[in-house]
């Protein structure tokens, strides 16, 4: 090979290395865990160079996970501050995302977990993204109206705010919003605003949660006030003798935030370190999530969001 042909493709060479060459990547393993040997085969096929740290051989490790993760379940790979816990498809899939240059997001890795895995999966009712809105919408006017102090009417405020984050983060998740990535912002890289998408929102959704609970724990006896009216408002509207009560109010007082297209539970990550970002994905994703707020407002949302038509694709 010609000395010319050396200086043009060396450059491009560690180009390509850049993502994982400069990056801060420590995986957290055991000898004996299996999943911890499938991690590293995958990382060493994908030929990323990492710091492995055994924790049964290094005294602080299992301190370090604790402060980093809240558990010592391995593996953790941590990327650049990004946390990803265990190995499966939705780890692969985020290695592959980091390994070709994506963006880190500091704190946990957003996944699915199943709520409870000796149960099918509870049927989502098929409601557009307005429709959700309206239910809540004319719900919160309903507790409202219940509301007999000003600390009754902060809890229902609170608790409407929490549902919008919620009904945000949800949508994140749907067919139709990546396609929306795809479509109007960043064609060539979807995945990071995707995900960006995903952890913003989790880490609103979070923040919403802290807050409703915290009005709550102000004054337990609005708190009684506003969860009673909230039972009757079920009552009133349920029509359904199968239908589970309790289920029914447990499952909107939590604000649980449900994946619309397998019944899966979402588990977020309130990360504070997600905040302190400025580049231009993630101020694409802000936008993109004001939007998303905005036309859950307007009835011309009228597509199912967990369905995808010929002129999506």
């Amino acid at each position: 090979m010609t000395e010319k042909k050396i200086k043009i493709l060396l450059p491009l060479f560690l180009l390509s290395l850049a993502p994982t060459l400069y990056a801060k990547i420590i995986l957290y393993s055991a000898q004996w865990c299996g999943f911890c040997l499938q991690m590293e085969q995958y990382l060493d096929s994908k030929n990323i160079r990492y710091a492995k740290i055994d924790i049964d051989k290094v005294r602080s490790a299992k301190r370090e996970l604790i402060a980093k993760t809240g558990q010592v379940a391995i593996p953790v790979l941590e990327w650049n501050g990004e946390i990803i816990i265990g190995f499966d498809d939705y780890a692969k899939k985020e290695i592959d995302r980091l390994s070709t240059g994506g963006t880190p997001i500091i704190g946990k890795f957003v996944r699915v977990v199943i709520v409870e895995s000796n149960q099918p999966p509870p049927k989502i009712p098929e409601m557009t993204l307005n429709d959700r809105f309206v239910a809540i919408k004319i719900l919160t006017e309903t507790l409202l109206i219940s509301a007999v102090d000003s600390c009754s009417v902060n809890i229902v405020n609170k608790f409407f705010d929490v549902q919008i984050a919620k009904l945000t983060y949800e949508y994140c998740f749907t067919p139709a919003f990546q396609i929306q990535c795809k479509k109007l912002l960043m064609p060539d890289r979807p995945d990071d605003l995707i995900i960006t998408c995903q952890h913003l929102a989790a880490y609103r959704y979070g923040q919403g949660i802290k807050e409703f609970r915290a009005s709550r724990a102000k004054n337990t006896r609005a708190s009684v006030t506003v969860q009673n009216s909230l039972k009757a408002a079920i009552q009133s509207e349920t029509t359904d003798p199968n239908v589970n009560l309790q289920a029914e109010y447990l499952k909107i007082w939590s604000c649980a935030a449900i994946d619309w297209v397998s019944g899966n539970r979402l588990q977020p990550d309130t990360s504070p370190g997600l905040t302190s970002r400025t580049d231009e994905t993630f101020l694409k994703a802000e936008e993109l999530l004001k939007r998303i707020v905005c036309d859950m407002q307007t009835p011309s949302m009228s597509q199912d969001p967990n369905v995808i038509t010929a002129s999506d694709k």
